[in-house]
């Protein structure tokens, strides 16, 4: 296989001169390999690619190029993944992920008291912040070790638990109608027109839950992409959003918007804390996990 991946990267260094004067995207691959031992490709990527017909001038098919290069992308992720295995053993650092409500309006306090009480020898910690299906991705793939999260598929390997509840809102300007009122009933909601934050975060599939009973449902009248875009187009007067509590605290302090509870509370998201089970069942869990959830064991 070491000798695949060399073959592969060096053919898109030859297609694309740019990469040619990398010596990482010529020479790595033969780093790909442990006690002495390769992977190999299967039996059908030597019949598919490296068939005898046709030969170029190179004394490779077309065949053979087409092929390799379709396979190139995957050979790319498996020295990554090694890139990421030999630092995992040479520079432990611990990598959190979360969704960007999360990362952005709740976790970042604990982020720091966590840090602020850890030695210099104990093993740094790591946050990336991005959406929910790309958290769960990268938790999955091992590129995170762990995950907060607005929503999570049960998956073998991981255990989660809820970290925290989190009310949904109605902002609104502070001078629209529904700013009087004391709180926003299913009838009122299922007629209402939102606008749309950051897309894979569930609330969709939160709304079609709560509101089965009623035929009509919200219309998103536009995608915004975050919540913070979102709270600017409210405060700007184009429309009204459901939110995170937590995400307008400040404006509502502030007074630059209003926040209406939905009726009884009833529309809240359970925050899901994930990590990977250690293959030693007396492993304890991650410290930060223990921190996180020291006040809900």
């Amino acid at each position: 296989m070491i000798q695949q991946i060399s073959y592969l990267t060096k053919r898109k260094c030859h297609a694309q001169p740019d990469l040619a004067e990398k010596p990482d995207n010529r020479d790595r691959a033969a780093q790909f390999s442990g006690g002495g031992q390769s992977i190999g490709f299967s039996s059908t990527y030597h019949h598919t690619a490296y068939s005898k017909a046709g030969r170029n001038a190179e004394g490779v098919t077309d065949s053979a190029t087409e092929h390799a290069l379709r396979l190139l992308p995957y050979a790319e992720s498996m020295l990554r993944l090694q890139d990421r295995a030999l630092l995992a053993i040479k520079s432990p650092k611990l990598k959190v992920g979360a969704s960007s409500n999360i990362g952005i309006y709740l976790l970042q306090p604990y982020l720091h008291d966590f840090l602020r009480h850890q030695s210099q020898e104990e093993d740094k910690l790591d946050l990336l912040i991005d959406n929910n299906p790309t958290v769960a991705d990268k938790l999955e793939n091992a590129e995170i070790d762990i995950a907060l999260m607005e929503w999570w598929s049960s998956k073998a390997g991981f255990e989660s638990q809820t970290w925290k509840i989190e009310p949904l809102v109605l902002i609104t300007p502070t001078d629209h109608p529904l700013a009087k009122l004391p709180s926003i009933s299913k009838s009122i909601l299922a007629g209402l027109d939102l606008i749309g934050g950051e897309s894979g975060s569930g609330t969709g599939r939160l709304l079609k839950t709560y509101l089965q009973d009623f035929q009509q449902m919200p219309k998103v009248t536009m995608q915004l992409g975050s919540t913070e875009a979102v709270k600017q187009a409210v405060r700007a007067g184009l429309g009204i959003s459901l939110v995170f509590a937590s995400a307008v605290a400040d404006e509502v302090r502030h007074g630059s918007l209003c926040a209406i509870p939905i009726e009884d509370n009833a529309l809240r998201k359970s925050i899901q804390l994930v990590w990977r089970q250690h293959p030693a069942a007396q492993q304890k869990r991650p410290e930060f996990v223990d921190y996180l959830l020291q006040d809900n064991p």
